[in-house]
């Protein structure tokens, strides 16, 4: 399957002024509905059937190339996108023109408002069963949600299209990464899942790992995570343990395992700024890795 997918955003979330407008995929903000329309082909690989899946990757190459974007004294940006999507026929749409985008906008409020009205329940009991399997996230302003908070910050859009364009979509290596590193975002914004956010960081990381790796053995046979700590560290100018992210790879062992070598404890024993001081050179790593771009780490 291929074609245009829309999907809007919810009211949770932090967007920036500015977003790209490319011929393949735009994100389009505006105070009572942000959405995004990508054009997508679905992926097609052996024994591959994500029956929750939560972004297309095309999805999450744009979303990426706005939150790498920003520069580091602009803090982040992060999305909260809702799992109602709606694909439609590609017959040619220009994703950058504003008057296909407006019809676009039209397109997924008659298709909410459909979805609305032909969701029947038989019983009360068959409304409390979908409730419970299906729980969406906040409406925006235009479905009776409260108002987005949209950053006033200096967006450089050029910067978001030379990250788009530099993104391969086939490397799902580079696709599994980003993903996470969006989501662990969106599980950052409820402090209930401070230990899941920062996991979803720890994924992210391993994929930065693996990308370095995969780079390395061009020039080494057998690349170890020490070569990756010295390539990243010659990089960005910046020493690094002898192992890559090592005091995050502890983190890790210690979240993910409930009993490791560190102890056993009642809950993952994380400080509260744990994700963010990962983030910011997670997303510099990301950054470099796609572009050649090489940011300040702190």
């Amino acid at each position: 399957m291929s074609g245009i997918l829309l999907r809007y955003y919810s009211s949770v979330g932090w967007y920036p002024t500015q977003a790209l407008s490319h011929k393949d995929a735009s994100l389009v903000v505006e105070n009572d509905l942000i959405f995004s329309a990508v054009r997508f082909n679905e992926v097609s690989l052996e024994d591959y059937f994500p029956e929750r899946e939560w972004l297309k990757p095309e999805e999450i190459r744009l979303l990426s190339s706005v939150a790498l974007s920003l520069p580091e004294d602009c803090g982040k940006v992060f999305f909260f996108p809702s799992s109602w999507s709606y694909a439609l026929r590609d017959t040619g749409y220009d994703l950058r023109g504003k008057e296909v985008l407006q019809d676009l906008k039209k397109r997924i409020l008659l298709e909410v408002a459909n979805f609305e009205k032909e969701r029947k329940y038989s019983s009360e009991e068959d409304m409390h069963y979908w409730l419970s399997s299906f729980v969406d996230v906040p409406p925006p302003p235009i479905f009776g949600g409260n108002r987005y908070y949209i950053k006033e910050v200096d967006t450089d859009v050029s910067r978001q299209k030379e990250i788009f364009e530099a993104i391969v979509i086939e490397d799902h290596l580079l696709i599994r990464g980003l993903g996470a590193l969006l989501k662990g975002d969106i599980l950052h914004a409820h402090s209930l899942f401070h230990t899941e956010a920062c996991i979803s960081l720890h994924i992210a990381m391993e994929a930065t790992l693996q990308l370095i790796l995969r780079r390395l053995r061009k020039d080494i046979a057998n690349p170890s995570s020490k070569d990756a700590s010295k390539f990243i560290g010659d990089i960005f100018g910046k020493y690094y343990p002898e192992h890559y992210f090592q005091d995050y790879y502890e983190d890790r062992i210690k979240a993910v395992h409930p009993a490791n070598r560190f102890g056993v404890y009642p809950d993952a024993p994380l400080a509260s700024d744990d994700f963010y001081d990962l983030y910011g050179p997670l997303r510099a790593v990301f950054d470099f890795l796609i572009t050649g771009n090489v940011r300040k780490i702190e």
